[in-house]
């Protein structure tokens, strides 16, 4: 049969069900082409004409489908839309609306904080915890950590289909980690289709494929081709496609980072149906032929473990999830749609009118965030627009982590203080509030039980996937390597310890709170609780279906988690829903979204009381740039080590200002509605643990305390307390919060390691003795020396001894600068103890 008459068949097939252009029409036919070309391999092909009729019937039946998820894309853009539109309604101001919906505010008004950041932080915690968990309970974490069987696990993956084999690898150990994993993964691709995908479960799927493009740019497309094209199922990457034209294609995106992001139209794809006519410069996937050619890809060009991908597709799951409960299938075209609503309803005949559309087109800074919050939350900023660039600055902020954050946690025992702080906002009674906290550093996180409840909550295992760096300086996607090393330099200086524990303390104080109140009735409940609860959307009638879900724990306490809604009676989640005729998809939505709000409240809080970053806070530090950019890098070396400071002014003022109602700083600072005895006590509680912090140490420095009768003393600890933010840094001069100088304070350590290479190079080029200098400048950038243990002893037993010989004379002034600055002395005079000091 001619080409012309396979179009007459096709056009006579599709008739005007659907509509398809011309250049459709002939996507389909190529495909009916390669589909009969594979029967005719197959020896079926006694009959063309049948075939050919087989085959289109087959193709429309996809096409179909795809005009079918149309419609239901259309139908779940009214419902998001609508569901926008009310949420928005709630605030006076609609860019504050939007802004609430995306990121969340302080402000304690309904919704408040049932943002996108905060589902993607429940979430994330809720797949990556449950995932946890299930390993820890097998025994089998250390297992997947080591990767040692990561070969044996994808192979298991690889047979989780209708027509495999499990157990082809003849590892009991890969078989029960591949379950778990894909447990996990079909958890997340549910939520995902019920909030409005269409993601098809593929056929010997592992986990996400990783791309380093330092390897494939190094490899070059010719090697890179050659080594791919023999592990390659073509006819899944690339179909119709010619792979002479494809295959630059894709690798053109994997050298530029573009497989990073997940394109919409990712989000709603039915299949091979829609997808035939494609062209071939779209997002395309790479498909392997079998277990062994993924493993191989992944070893020779990846740079993720399986473990490590499996909990980062997770983690993207729940950021796609998010994104699609708020936004629908098409979040940022829909964002631009309900922008463009609101400035036609503005009235444009008032100021507030004529600001609202301004800031709403783009034209105040209010509005223009908008756009780089919504940056954030789809992962956009950390797109690398420039590898290499970005590469250097990731590597040279990773660099500045490992050496100038030894002293960490002994910075963060703060973090008693804002705990008790935002336990207090919850209500619960302040001497009790420290009490907990001080026992959570002595328990840890406690026994198995307490680890196990804490991870199905959400908290207490940043240690255990390295993400505990993020609380201290802007996140990044660094490589393998850098990874490790950053996991193993916070597990010896104690951070991994300190930040699961106070975590898991947390949000096991904030369940038991909440458990207390089980038998109480909305209006019964503390105040604090009826103020916070709404902001995460939980309101009378959904509280009284979670205060069903309170159990006893094995401490004989009560507590209120999650677990348990998914059991609920349809008949109650509609009657608290107030949508008695919803049909039982519906129903399940509802859960999905009471689940949300109270992971959501216990997740959110918890980073409150131990302060971590949010999409808000990572924008305000990013200031909306792209990695990879001459901008975008140079704003996060400025920003590194701030990120804190800006959490604490966000998260703890930003409570105390705006948590007891007030819509403006001036209405909180003169009309009494701040909260002030909270602001007190912030202010109060963290001064005085930061004079602990420092003293400290100093102690370990080898020096004497800070006198605490000298005002001086008093205003450092209150910068050292995160009191002042990063305005006050400076105030420790060469020794602040991280061991910094006033540049490096206000400019980031990297400006300050310039400054002291200029130094250097003036006074080598001034025939001045520089190398006293040059051993500091090199000390103080060397990576694992600054921990509490190792710095001291190496100061000690060599750095003193070389800076003496090199700069006679150099440990006596340093010892008067210090009394002449600070009153302080060593405890043990560097002067008494190093060689041929003078």
């Amino acid at each position: 049969m001619n080409k012309a008459a396979c179009l007459d068949v096709l056009k006579a097939a599709v008739g005007d069900k659907v509509r398809l252009t011309d250049e459709e029409l002939n996507g389909v036919l190529r495909e009916i082409e390669r589909r009969t070309e594979v029967e005719r391999g197959k020896g079926n092909l006694d009959d063309v004409e049948n075939v050919v009729f087989d085959v289109t019937g087959r193709v429309i039946d996809d096409m179909k489908r795809a005009a079918i998820l149309e419609k239901r894309k259309a139908a779940l853009n009214v419902l998001r839309r609508e569901a926008l539109h009310e949420r928005i309604s709630r605030f006076k101001d609609p860019v504050e609306g939007l802004k609430a919906v995306m990121v969340g505010i302080q402000k304690p008004l309904p919704g408040a904080r049932q943002s996108v950041d905060s589902a993607y932080l429940a979430l994330a915690r809720k797949f990556q915890g449950g995932m946890l968990s299930d390993l820890r309970r097998a025994g089998l974490l250390e297992v997947l950590n080591s990767r040692a069987i990561d070969r044996d696990i994808a192979r298991e993956l690889w047979e989780i289909r209708p027509d495999g084999s499990p157990g082809i690898s003849g590892s009991r150990e890969a078989r029960e980690i591949a379950a778990i994993v894909n447990k996990w993964q079909k958890e997340t691709l549910t939520r995902l289709n019920r909030a409005g995908a269409y993601v098809q479960e593929l056929k010997g799927y592992i986990v996400r494929q990783s791309h380093d493009f330092r390897k494939v740019t190094k490899a070059g497309f010719d090697n890179w081709k050659e080594f791919i094209a023999r592990r390659l199922d073509y006819d899944r990457t690339i179909g119709t496609g010619n792979p002479d034209e494809v295959l630059p294609l894709i690798y053109s995106d994997l050298v530029k980072g573009k497989q990073l992001l997940l394109p919409e139209d990712q989000l709603v794809r039915p299949g091979r149906g829609p997808d035939i006519a494609r062209k071939v410069s779209e997002h395309r996937e790479i498909h392997f032929r079998d277990a062994d050619s993924w493993f191989e890809y992944n070893q020779r060009f990846g740079n993720k473990s399986i473990g490590e991908s499996a909990f980062s597709a997770l983690d993207q799951a729940a950021r796609n999830i998010a994104l699609l409960e708020a936004f629908g299938p098409e979040p940022e075209a829909m964002l631009k749609t309900v922008i463009q609503d609101l400035v036609d309803k503005a009235d444009v005949r008032t100021k507030p009118g004529i600001n609202t559309v301004a800031a709403l087109r783009g034209e105040t800074r209010a509005g223009q965030m908008l756009q780089l919050y919504f940056d954030e939350l789809s992962g956009k900023t950390n797109i690398k627009a420039n590898n290499l660039t970005a590469r250097v600055g990731r590597g040279w902020r990773a660099l500045n982590t490992l050496s100038k954050l030894g002293l960490a946690t002994v910075s963060s025992i703060t973090d008693v203080a804002t705990k008790a702080a935002e336990l207090n906002y919850q209500g619960v009674n302040l001497l009790e509030a420290y009490a907990r906290s001080l026992a959570d550093i002595l328990q840890g996180r406690g026994g198995e039980w307490k680890r196990e409840f804490a991870d199905l909550l959400g908290a207490g295992f940043e240690g255990a996937l390295g993400d505990v760096h993020g609380r201290f300086t802007t996140t990044d996607d660094l490589p393998g390597g850098m990874t490790k090393a950053m996991q193993l330099f916070f597990k010896w200086n104690g951070l991994n310890w300190w930040t699961d524990a106070n975590k898991t303390g947390t949000i096991l104080m904030l369940a038991r709170h909440l458990g207390l109140q089980g038998e109480k009735s909305f209006e019964a409940l503390p105040v604090e609780l009826q103020r916070s609860l709404p902001m995460y959307g939980i309101d009378g009638g959904r509280w009284g279906l979670l205060r069903t879900l309170v159990k006893e724990a094995p401490d004989g306490r009560k507590y209120l988690s999650p677990e348990g809604i998914a059991d609920l009676p349809s008949k109650a989640v509609r009657e608290a829903f107030g949508a008695p005729r919803a049909n039982e998809r519906e129903v399940l939505r509802m859960k999905d979204e009471l689940e949300t709000s109270l992971r959501a409240y216990l997740a959110d809080r918890t980073d409150h009381a131990i302060f971590s970053p949010g999409a808000y806070e990572k924008t305000i530090a990013t200031l909306g740039t792209q990695a990879g950019t001459p901008l975008g890098e140079a704003v996060r070396m400025l920003m590194q080590f701030k990120q804190f400071s800006i959490t604490g002014i966000s998260r703890g003022l930003g409570r105390a200002i705006y948590g007891k109602g007030a819509d403006t700083i001036a209405q909180a600072l003169f009309k009494g509605k701040a909260d002030f005895v909270g602001l007190a006590h912030l202010m109060v509680s963290t001064t005085v643990f930061g004079y602990l912090a420092m003293a400290a140490k100093d102690i370990i420095k080898g020096k004497t305390p800070r006198d605490p009768k000298d005002p001086k003393t008093w205003v450092s600890s209150f910068v050292q307390g995160g009191g002042a933010g990063i305005l006050g840094d400076f105030v420790f001069g060469e020794f602040n919060r991280f061991g910094s100088s006033f540049l490096s304070s206000m400019t980031g350590p990297a400006a300050g390691q310039v400054e002291s290479l200029a130094e250097l190079w003036a006074k080598f080029r001034s025939g001045d003795d520089a190398a006293a200098q040059a051993v500091k400048f090199v000390i103080n950038n060397t990576p694992f020396i600054n921990l509490a243990y190792v710095r001291p002893a190496l100061d000690y037993l060599f750095l003193y001894h070389v800076q003496e010989a090199l700069n006679p004379g150099y440990l006596r002034r340093m010892e008067r600068r210090f009394k002449k600055e600070n009153d302080q002395v060593f405890l043990f005079p560097p002067s008494r103890y190093a060689v041929g000091a003078r």
